[in-house]
């Protein structure tokens, strides 16, 4: 499981489609209400806000352009509150953008303000971004040190959703850094939270990723029995992506314990639906497994 898998919600390619244009109709009715809007006031930073934080998936440039204006205004209108949001969204898009100095410095302003007002919600959130940020430069220990601090702020809310992911994020840390035992108890700790709060997308991918630890370390039975766990979660949810993945890992899993024709099964099943989600990247994995296998089994030209 790719680590940018473990970052990001699994989605449909078709609902992706949906979605931006949703987006997309999102930012001309807000782009038309900024339009009517004359008062410099915080209803206008909040607008603003709301139309830099919509670019997100569509126009990193024009999100930042927002936010800079936002923030602009906010200092105008002294409107801590609306700076403080400003400055986390700057960070997120720098966030995209793998400017991390920049997204660091951002949410680092928009921490401190955010413990300037009490604003306890603001402050987990910060300090879950800078863990982001930490993890994506490969500072595990520092990403970990983060996700804590966000996790007891979301404990003593008692935001569940929010602690059970930093409870996963924290797992992810332990799994890349090796720390099976640690990555397991957490990623089940989570998962306890998940499927009290009926997170079945959340729950498949704490079974996903404790099946990669159990693969490492060459736990193939516990290992097939997560994914298959995973697996039938994402098809009661309809996760295409999902679905296709666990299907490519199962093969891997029938791979390694030498049963090539149910590995061969799978990767089929898991090319199928790559190819139909237009996944570039998991028609190419499963074509790379399948030439392996077909390899091992002395079928060159196939291979």
């Amino acid at each position: 499981m790719r680590k940018l898998a473990l970052l990001l919600s699994l989605l449909f390619i078709n609902c992706g489609f949906l979605l931006l244009n949703a987006q997309n109709n999102e930012i001309d009715s807000l782009l038309n209400l900024l339009d009517k809007h004359i008062e410099e006031d915080t209803s206008k930073v909040n607008l603003l806000n709301k139309i830099a934080i919509q670019y997100r998936r569509t126009d990193r440039n024009k999100m930042i352009e927002y936010a800079d204006k936002a923030i602009k205004l906010s200092d105008s209108l002294n409107f801590l509150r609306g700076k403080a949001f400003s400055l986390g969204t700057l960070g997120l898009a720098y966030i995209y953008q793998k400017d991390y100095p920049k997204a660091l410095e951002n949410y680092q302003k928009s921490l401190e303000i955010s413990k300037e007002l009490g604003d306890k919600k603001n402050v987990a959130k910060c300090f879950f971004n800078i863990g982001i940020i930490y993890w994506n430069q490969a500072s595990y220990d520092k990403a970990k040190e983060f996700y804590q601090k966000a996790y007891k702020i979301n404990l003593e809310l008692d935001d569940k959703n929010e602690t059970a992911i930093c409870l996963q994020y924290i797992a992810i840390t332990n799994r890349v850094q090796g720390n099976y035992p640690q990555a397991i108890e957490f990623y089940q700790k989570a998962k306890k939270i998940f499927e009290e709060l009926d997170n079945k997308l959340r729950i498949s991918n704490c079974f996903m990723d404790i099946g990669v630890i159990y693969q490492n370390q060459s736990n193939y039975f516990r290992a097939l029995d997560s994914y298959q766990n995973s697996l039938r979660i994402n098809e009661e949810i309809k996760n295409k992506e999902g679905i296709s993945a666990c299907y490519n890992n199962i093969g891997l899993i029938y791979w390694k314990q030498s049963d090539h024709f149910q590995a061969l099964t799978y990767y089929q099943k898991a090319l199928e639906i790559y190819k139909e989600l237009g996944n570039k990247q998991g028609i190419s994995n499963c074509l790379n497994n399948m030439g392996i296998l077909n390899r091992e089994q002395g079928n060159y030209e196939e291979a």
